[in-house]
């Protein structure tokens, strides 16, 4: 592949081509099939192969950084609206 790229890879697998994405990149996408683990949907909190993320920051927060925590931990964000 010339880029990492989920949309843009996905023609090039073909029909039996095997790869790799994130469930939010794949979750929309009609040519992409989506395999379970037991029987457990990757958007489920209990699928088994799962990433954590971290906000790392200097303290104190400049402002900039405050805006962007505030948006981040905002109850709309955590919904996933």
């Amino acid at each position: 592949m010339n880029k990492d790229e989920t949309t843009g890879s996905l023609p090039e697998l073909n029909n039996d081509g095997i790869g790799y994405a994130t469930y939010e990149h794949t979750n929309l996408e009609s040519t992409a099939r989506i395999v379970t683990v037991n029987n457990t949907n990757p958007g489920a909190s209990q699928y088994p192969y799962q990433r954590r993320l971290f906000y790392v920051y200097k303290n104190p927060p400049n402002d900039a950084v405050q805006a962007f925590l505030g948006y981040a931990t905002s109850p709309q964000i955590k919904q996933g609206l």
